[in-house]
């Protein structure tokens, strides 16, 4: 449990560090909601939903944060035997780097986000799972106007990569 805390003080700090790069750039959020396998290699579905606050440095660089929570219901798992109903929160952050100009209408994205995934419950074989640890998550996204549709690939602990999805934001 004290790792665990350690762990979310080192990105709640790390965040805390980057608001103090807001005041020299451009501050945005993104709000997401989304639709994933439970995992590569079993049965069910996921739904997440997220908040992700976005510093600008230019129009192409970007540090991204995620505050977000996961519903995760896999019905059947092939290797790891372990499923159930399991609910999750996240505070992730990394680099975004949107790869056309501001100016275009269609603008491609990629970020790659790292940080705390923390089990909040679970039922059925799902209470298996890690408390909480180390996640990661890998987008590829476009924005077109304020809307961003995309994919994601997730994963949490030592199942990387976990989950597979389609996901559709709003920008602000």
């Amino acid at each position: 449990m004290l790792k665990s805390i350690k762990n979310l003080s080192v990105v709640v700090l790390f965040l805390l560090s980057a608001l103090s790069v807001e005041a020299q750039s451009k501050f945005e959020y993104n709000v997401y909601g989304g639709l994933s396998t439970a995992g590569i290699f079993d049965y069910g579905h996921c739904l997440s939903a997220s908040i992700n606050p976005i510093w600008a440095k230019n129009d192409n660089f970007k540090l991204e944060s995620r505050i977000g929570y996961t519903l995760d219901n896999a019905t059947e798992s092939l290797f790891s035997e372990v499923y159930g109903k399991a609910q999750w929160a996240m505070i992730q952050v990394g680099p975004r780097l949107v790869l056309r100009s501001v100016d275009k209408k269609f603008r491609p994205a990629m970020n790659v986000l790292c940080g705390y995934h923390h089990l909040l419950s679970s039922e059925g074989d799902a209470r298996k799972f890690e408390e909480s640890g180390f996640s990661i998550a890998l987008n590829m996204e476009a924005e077109l106007g304020r809307f961003i549709f995309g994919i994601s690939l997730d994963g949490v602990g030592n199942e990387i990569p976990n989950n597979a999805g389609l996901k559709l934001g709003y920008k602000f």
